[in-house]
């Protein structure tokens, strides 16, 4: 999460030389991949996991960073 980023909420996620931006959800709370920079599909598949289990602490973070 960058301090100067824009919305909708979302997160950036990396591994080796890759790249993905999921945006935080809708108001069901369903994350969705947004841009996806060759990272791999079981990667992809750990970061929307991760990014639905924390989802309201990264809304909380969000909220704190940019009001």
């Amino acid at each position: 999460m960058w301090a100067n980023d824009h919305s909708p909420p979302h997160v950036h996620v990396f591994s080796e030389r890759a790249e993905a931006k999921i945006e935080l959800g809708d108001p069901a709370g369903h994350p969705r991949l947004a841009e996806n920079c060759r990272m791999k599909r079981s990667d992809l598949a750990t970061a929307l996991r991760a990014v639905r289990e924390h989802r309201e602490l990264l809304l909380r973070k969000w909220s704190e960073i940019h009001g």
